[in-house]
């Protein structure tokens, strides 16, 4: 009951903007231009903004107030007190419900949408492109605003806390592509009206067959990103304002559909209005739920990756491309993390466990095995200490997978591909879409299309990150050929520490560690292109000798841009 009468609280404060029409309009410009005296000094503006005469003095109770005139000639001191006002907020509990209060929250939510259907005539034509076309279509149209596209100088860092770095290894050309942008500042609806979100974006894209698949999807996703997030919000409030005429316009007898509602229906009568976003519907207390703005990113993701991987095959067909890429896209939102997969790219975290003795000797003597292997040389000093440790026990990272790869001989990737007429086949070891592609998920590779090759990725959902979280690292598989991911992880806690069988690292180690990640991936043997994204979750777990190199960029700069953007939201009139 508590939640319906919220929800209706908060539709009745849209309606009350949108069914007033001019009067609304009006009130807005003059409190814009004048502040609240303008507003009540208008005859255009309602009456009902005026409250009663009869508060804000009392003499007993909990509001207790007193003056005197005293020895002078007239009173001239005044006091104020008025308590337990039922003033409404946007939050899951506080049922009371107020025209004004909900007047002066809701132009928080609702002032830029106002202004922008009666300056912005191209904001409409733009929501209609959105809906035929999708992200590439509000892009390529010259009547939308140039203002959308994001400016190129983001999304690229190898120092600070988003480290990035590619290298063309054996191959005849560099393929892999990577992006890395933090701190953006998104709007988010959450319980108590518009808030910022910070939000951040870690992706590889790992090219074959040419790099004109990576090259699109590394330019296009935070543009795309960006703009699929600033829709799915506007259809939220067209949404959310189309129930509250449903439920507010008088009906033939003269009385408000809402009047009728009998009290203990409104839950069930609220909750018939479902909101459809991709593959997901939200009931209203569920678009009210303080992660409801979680699932808007997810589902821009998800938009985006398929708009990139739409319009590139456009351009594959007419430019005969051939070439495809993989993708692994982590995003980062309220000490949360998400990641999306498609094809054999990998994200995974480092996270900081305690060992006993016992496990600290088998993870030591793992690492010893595994550098004589390598033909690394280890001096006796090294092995001295590395018994010290163990027998005290020692902390150390292990590797926490955030994605899993898309193969052909994985069962169910196996019998999408055969249900739609490919054939996997080995070629050279490893097996293959119609004996030639390697993995059965890509963006691009429009000649495997109707062989079962997809593009949609495979989530692991929101998940808080942890205090013992260190590192976020993707890599493309030419790093995981020769460094599995908890390879990677020991290679950063020794970065970390200064270990005992520290190896003897290559210079790039000391400028950064995705540098550092991708050289180690080359001297053990990797044939193909590498890259590496690493984001250190607080510059408190970096040792200070690696603080001289990690300094300076993050996202940041791009939350300008970024939030012009967002002054755009487009509205639905109906």
């Amino acid at each position: 009951m508590n939640k319906a009468i919220f929800v209706l609280a908060f539709v009745i404060g849209i309606v009350t903007i949108s069914t007033e029409g001019e009067s609304s309009t009006t009130c807005l410009a003059l409190y814009k231009e004048g502040g609240a005296a303008a507003v009540f000094q208008s005859p255009e503006c309602p009456a009902t903004w005026r409250l009663p005469a009869e508060h804000g003095s009392h003499r007993g109770g909990r509001c207790q107030s007193a003056t005197r005139q005293g020895r002078r000639n007239h009173l001239e001191d005044r006091t104020f007190c008025t308590l337990d006002m039922r003033l409404p907020a946007l939050a899951r509990s506080g049922p009371g419900v107020g025209v004004i209060g909900l007047h002066d929250h809701l132009y928080s939510l609702i002032e830029k949408k106002l202004i922008l259907v009666s300056t912005e005539g191209e904001s409409l034509t733009c929501l209609a492109l959105y809906k035929e076309g999708g992200a590439a279509a509000v892009f390529q149209s010259p009547e939308c605003p140039a203002t959308w596209r994001l400016p190129a100088e983001h999304g690229s860092h190898r120092g600070g806390r988003c480290q990035s770095a590619t290298r063309q290894g054996r191959r005849n050309h560099l393929e892999d592509r990577t992006f890395c942008t933090l701190d953006m500042r998104l709007p988010a609806l959450g319980t108590n009206g518009i808030r910022d979100t910070s939000v951040g974006i870690v992706a590889v894209f790992d090219g074959h067959n040419g790099a004109e698949a990576s090259e699109m999807a590394s330019n296009l996703l935070l543009n795309y990103f960006t703009l699929h997030t600033s829709f799915l919000l506007d259809t939220t409030f067209s949404f959310l304002s189309n129930i509250s005429k449903g439920l507010m316009l008088p009906n033939k007898s003269g009385h408000d559909h809402a009047s009728q509602m009998p009290g203990n229906n409104w839950d069930d009568k609220l909750g018939d209005y479902v909101l459809h976003i991709g593959r997901n519907k939200f009931t209203l207390s569920q678009i009210f739920n303080e992660n409801f703005h979680l699932e808007i990113l997810k589902e821009s993701l998800l938009k985006a990756i398929d708009d990139i991987d739409a319009a590139f095959c456009k351009e594959a067909s007419r430019y005969n491309f051939k070439s495809g890429s993989t993708a692994t896209i982590v995003l980062i939102a309220d000490n949360q993390i998400l990641a999306a997969n498609v094809g054999d790219s990998k994200s995974f975290l480092c996270s900081q466990i305690f060992q006993s003795p016992p496990e600290a000797k088998a993870t030591l003597l793992r690492m010893y095995e595994k550098r004589r292997r390598d033909g690394a040389s280890i001096r006796l000093k090294d092995v001295g200490d590395f018994k010290l440790a163990a027998s005290e026990g020692l902390p150390h990272f292990v590797a926490k997978e955030l994605t899993k790869d898309h193969h052909p001989d994985r069962v169910d990737e196996r019998s999408r591909v055969e249900a739609a007429g490919g054939h996997v086949l080995k070629w050279g070891g490893v097996s293959r879409v119609n004996g030639h592609l390697a993995v059965s998920r890509s963006i691009g590779d429009l000649p495997f299309k109707s062989f079962g090759v997809i593009s949609v990725p495979e989530v692991t959902d929101w998940q808080p990150l942890k205090a013992n979280d260190s590192y976020l690292v993707a890599t493309s598989d030419g790093v995981v050929d020769k460094l599995e991911p908890q390879d990677v992880c020991d290679l950063l806690w020794e970065l970390h520490t200064h270990a005992p069988l520290k190896s003897q690292y290559s210079p790039s180690c000391s400028y950064s560690l995705a540098d550092c990640i991708v050289d180690n991936a080359l001297e053990r043997g990797s044939m193909d292109n590498v890259a590496a994204v690493v984001v250190p979750f607080g510059l408190e777990h970096l040792h200070s000798e690696q603080q001289n190199y990690v300094g300076g960029q993050s996202g940041s700069e791009n939350d300008n841009s970024i939030a012009d953007k967002f002054g755009r939201l487009l509205v639905d009139v109906v």
